[in-house]
């Protein structure tokens, strides 16, 4: 996460995949993944550099087998 996060504050593009469940697991689970002594430095970058999360769903159809995608996308700013 230290890659992305640097490119970030630099003004470059960073797209990465996480697992998480929603939007604020995704943002908790980035933060876990440094230590305690850095965390309030790493939330500090994220709330700075981070634009948006777009996450997938697989809902099950409701006839037969298969299912169907659903988006989300949580925007931070609009500027």
């Amino acid at each position: 996460m230290e890659g992305p996060l640097s490119f970030a504050e630099t003004g470059h593009l960073c797209l990465a995949t996480l697992h998480a469940n929603n939007a604020y697991q995704a943002v908790e689970r980035m933060s876990n993944l440094y230590p305690d002594t850095n965390r309030e430095q790493v939330m500090m970058g994220i709330s700075l550099n981070l634009r948006a999360i777009i996450s997938q769903r697989l809902i099950p159809l409701a006839e037969g087998g298969g299912r169907v995608q659903r988006w989300k996308y949580d925007c931070t700013r609009l500027s």
